[in-house]
C-alpha cells in the first residue's frame, strides 16, 4: 500500500494517519497481538509494600437505604416477617445495631 501510494502521488501524510495493523502496536509484541486474560494484568498492579493491618478510625457511617432494604431478604427462615413493622424490627434494625459496632454515628440516606 504505501508503494502504491509512491506510485499514484498518493499523500503519504494522509497514508499514515491510518492503522496499518489489525490490532494497535500497544497490545502487540514482535509484530504479533500479546495474548493473556484481565487477571495477567493484576501482577502489575499490585503493590509491592503491605498495607496497614489495622483500618484507621472511622466515626460516621453513611448507609443507602434502599440498598439495605433491597438487601436484606424479609423471607429469610430463622426472621420471618409480615409486616412492616416486622421487618423494621427483626432486619432493619438489627443491622444498623450491627453497623454502631464498628462506629460512634450512623446516618441512614
Amino acid at each position: 500500500m504505501y508503494i502504491s501510494c509512491q506510485v499514484r502521488d498518493g499523500d503519504l501524510d494522509i497514508f499514515f494517519e491510518h492503522k496499518n495493523h489489525a490490532w494497535p502496536p500497544s497490545i502487540a509484541e514482535n509484530n504479533k497481538i500479546r495474548l493473556g486474560s484481565k487477571a495477567d494484568l493484576l501482577k502489575c498492579l499490585e503493590r509491592e509494600e503491605e498495607s496497614p493491618e489495622m483500618s484507621p478510625p472511622v466515626e460516621v457511617s453513611i448507609q443507602d437505604g434502599a440498598a439495605i432494604v433491597q438487601s436484606l431478604d424479609p423471607n429469610r427462615s430463622d426472621k420471618r416477617v409480615q409486616t412492616f413493622s416486622d421487618y423494621a424490627l427483626k432486619l432493619v434494625l438489627p443491622y444498623l445495631s450491627q453497623q454502631l459496632m464498628s462506629v460512634n454515628r450512623v446516618d441512614v440516606v
